[in-house]
């Protein structure tokens, strides 16, 4: 279809549910698909796809990523807020489908690796994808209300990077195409990505050159 018309706020709650949350899931582009990964206090692994996970600032460098409203059972965060860290994980192609499968709804008691079919790694006490090209652990800082819609912003520190086989510049540029790095776009197509360019760093009145 060609959507070609303008829509009042009405009108958008007006949309088909499903058309209206995938619309606004995809709007922006392609975004960071990640890995979040948990243990319960009964030492059970947790893994859960996101594509709400930000950068907010790299001294210290802290990560950021949004909950859902807790209307339903949340282990994610509950297993965060216990445990008080976690691990954030980017996946290759070849992972697309173990990683989307982590969306399901499975018990608590289910180690989530695997029933998907992803190998385990316990690194610095958090678990991890064997195969992720780059695994952080974090500590949890905050938990902030968004009180117009019930969702929560989580935060967390990085404390400990794990690196496998990752491609970088020499100035610390992951080359994601070359890592063949997976973002998503809405709630359930992936993409990898491809460099179109790197510009240098920009200043008034000076036109950017190719690096």
């Amino acid at each position: 279809m060609i959507l070609n018309d303008s829509f009042n706020k009405q009108a958008i709650l007006d949309w088909e549910s499903r058309f209206r949350a995938n619309f606004f899931h995809a709007a922006l582009g392609v975004k960071p698909a990640v890995l979040i990964g948990t243990i319960d206090e009964n030492s059970n692994a947790n893994l859960a796809i996101f594509s709400s996970a930000f950068h907010l600032g790299s001294n210290p460098p802290i990560f950021g990523f949004m909950m859902r409203p807790p209307d339903v059972r949340r282990d994610t965060l509950n297993n965060i807020l216990k445990a008080g860290e976690y691990s954030l994980s980017i996946f290759q192609s070849d992972a697309i489908d173990q990683a989307h499968q982590t969306s399901a709804k499975y018990e608590p008691h289910i180690d989530e690796f695997d029933a998907v079919g992803l190998d385990k790694v316990i690194w610095e006490g958090v678990p991890i994808p064997k195969d992720s090209p780059l695994s952080m652990k974090l500590q949890f800082l905050e938990a902030i209300d968004i009180h117009h819609n019930k969702t929560q912003l989580i935060l967390g520190e990085v404390v400990a990077v794990y690196a496998n086989a990752l491609q970088l510049t020499d100035d610390g540029l992951i080359l994601h195409e070359e890592n063949n790095i997976v973002g998503v776009s809405g709630l359930d197509t992936y993409y990898t990505s491809k460099k179109v360019k790197r510009l240098s760093y920009a200043r008034p009145n000076e036109n950017p050159k190719t690096l």
